[in-house]
Formats: C-alpha cells, sequence, structure tokens
C-alpha cells in the first residue's frame, strides 16, 4: 500500500527539559462526538471555530462541524476513508481519500459542498499534506517504480505544479503544509541520511536550511507568515524549534517527551502534544517562549494529541479511553 503517517506528526520517545513551561492555564473545553460513529478523531479547527475530522476509528467517512455543533459527514463514493488535510475559513476541505485497492487519492469539497477527486501526477497521490485559504492544496506523489517522492500543488483552478529536489534520498521528501501566499514547505533526507527544511516559494525558487548544529530537522508546519515549527535534533534529543522569515529560529522543549509537533498559527503558537507518566498531554508554545501543558478534564489517557490551532489560540484534537484506541473523542480547548 502506498501510504504515508500523516506527515510533519513525527513520532519522539525521549524525555526533555522542563525550562520555561508553566502549569495549564484556565480554559474551556468543548467535547465532540458525531452521532452514530464508533469514534470522532477531530484534526483541524479554523479562524471561525470550525472543525473537520474523521468518524469510525480512522476508516470512514470525514466530517465538518458548526461552531453552532452542526456536524455534516461526507465522503468520496468508493472510498473506505475520507481523511481532510485542510480546512478554510469559507468551510472548504481538501484531503486524500483511500480506495479498497490501496490506491490514494486527493479531493476538495468546495464551500458549497461539491466534492471534486483529483489524482497527482506520476502514480497519484502518495500523500495530501494541507490546503491553503485559495484552496490550492499540496503533497506528495510517486514518480516512479521505485517511489522516488516528488512535491505537488494542485491549484484550485485545478492545474497542478510539481517540483522536486535533487539531492533528496529516493522516497525521503515530505511535504508538509502551504501557506496563504502559496508557499510549500517540507523537509528531505539527503544522500547522507541527514535531513534538512526547504520552503518552496510561489516563484518557484526552493530554499533549503538547517540549525546551526546541523543534525537534522524536520518540518511539521508552516504558517502565513513563513514561520516553520518542528523537530531539531541536537545532543542526542529532539527539540522543538520555530524558525521565522529573516532566518533567526528558536528551540523550546514540551513538559515531558515529545510525541508530535503538529501545527502553527499565525501569531507563532505552536501546538502538539507530550508523554508523561504513561499519559499523554497537549501543549502550546507561545509565541513569547512560554510552553503550557494541558489534559483534558474528561480523564487522562495514554492517547491524547493536540492536532491545530487557530488564529485567536484555540486548539482543537482527539482523545482514545478505549483499551484498544477505541472511543475516540474530539475536543476544542478555547483560552
Amino acid at each position: 500500500m502506498h501510504s504515508l503517517a500523516k506527515l510533519g506528526v513525527v513520532l519522539i520517545a525521549t524525555g526533555l527539559s522542563t525550562a520555561g513551561t508553566l502549569p495549564a492555564a484556565a480554559a474551556t473545553y468543548t467535547k465532540i462526538q458525531v452521532r452514530h460513529a464508533n469514534g470522532t478523531h477531530v484534526s483541524l479547527i479554523n479562524n471561525v471555530g470550525q472543525v473537520a475530522g474523521q468518524v469510525d476509528d480512522f476508516e470512514g467517512p470525514a466530517f465538518i462541524r458548526t461552531p453552532e455543533g452542526k456536524v455534516i459527514r461526507f465522503a468520496v463514493d468508493g472510498a473506505f476513508v475520507t481523511i481532510p488535510r485542510g480546512l478554510t475559513d469559507a468551510g472548504a476541505v481538501g484531503g486524500r481519500y483511500d480506495l479498497p485497492d490501496d490506491s490514494i487519492h486527493g479531493f476538495l469539497r468546495d464551500e458549497s459542498g461539491t466534492l471534486t477527486a483529483f489524482d497527482g501526477p506520476g502514480l497519484g497521490a502518495a500523500e495530501i499534506a494541507g490546503m491553503n485559504a485559495g484552496s490550492d492544496i499540496a503533497g506528495t506523489y510517486f514518480i516512479d517504480e521505485n517511489q522516488n517522492l516528488g512535491g505537488f500543488i494542485r491549484h484550485a483552478d485545478g492545474t497542478l505544479t510539481l517540483f522536486r529536489i535533487d539531492d533528496a534520498y529516493p522516497a525521503s521528501l515530505y511535504v508538509t503544509g502551504i501557506n496563504r501566499k502559496g508557499v510549500v514547505a517540507g523537509y528531505y533526507i539527503d544522500t547522507n541520511f541527514v535531513s534538512h527544511g526547504f520552503l518552496r516559494k510561489a516563484d518557484g525558487l526552493i530554499v533549503t536550511f538547517d540549525l546551526p548544529d546541523g543534525n537534522g530537522i524536520t518540518v511539521a508546519a508552516v504558517n502565513d507568515r513563513g514561520w516553520l515549527t518542528g523537530f531539531d535534533f541536537s545532543g542526542g534529543l529532539a527539540h522543538g524549534y520555530v524558525w521565522k522569515r529573516n532566518g533567526s529560529f528558536e528551540t523550546f522543549d514540551a513538559p515531558g517527551a515529545f510525541i508530535a509537533i503538529t501545527a502553527i498559527n499565525n501569531n507563532g503558537d505552536v501546538t502538539g502534544c507530550y508523554a508523561k507518566n504513561f499519559h499523554n498531554y497537549g501543549f502550546i508554545r507561545k509565541a513569547g517562549g512560554k510552553v503550557i501543558g494541558f489534559g483534558l478534564p474528561w480523564g487522562e489517557s495514554e492517547n491524547m494529541c493536540a492536532q491545530s490551532i487557530n488564529n485567536a489560540g484555540q486548539v482543537a484534537g482527539y482523545v482514545h479511553y478505549g483499551s484498544f484506541g477505541e472511543d475516540a473523542v474530539g475536543f476544542i480547548r478555547t483560552p
């Protein structure tokens, strides 16, 4: 099966320092459960408070939920799973869908609810990474049977723009997002097996970058200002970082062992999740440098993660309470 884990969510299990962290601040929590579903996995929140995700334990249709609580389910015809990867403030959703033959494809559901299926070039879409406000969708694709990955942008008018990085090792270029200006972000592994970040600007220029330690980085997300976040591997540990458009950067640690860094909003606030004492928690790393860890008021879990953060600082994600990963519940944390 040509399948990749959600790009930008890098699994790490290592202890980190807790310097600069704060206890969980006061917030309200909204539980999200789609009726008659085996599970509710929230993965996206936009700036008007709509969320999108999947139901039925990652093997079913997608949904959008309005701030008032109205839920709309949708799926591409014939797909056994429909996965949102981007949600605009107008309510358009872009993502991927998988067919029973294990093939992977892309879709755009516009503001009116019209679904359009599409394929990437070559052997199709290996992954859809994200969508910007103009409904441009970015992802990676298989060029040939050797699984050499390239990047693509599927523009709102249906045309495709393709790109590659010559120094990338086969099957090691990962697109992780696209911003309002059409800047595509991601990372790649070179032929010496060192990972580097990249930005592909709207004019086609590709800029690669590293942090000064040179031990390798991943890129999890990009905001509309061109700021990036992800993991920096230095000193034998994984640290979070925020890289700004002027080339300056800041590193940070979670209050426990990082699990994932998932999103950055236009203020520079970062979210994700970490593990501590055999339970998972969410975190918000504020643009000023403070890190806030938080749990959910419905009980601790071994499987919980914040997935998205909007410009108001609302965080959305999901938690599993069942012993085998079932009973998923979505949440919105409002500061």
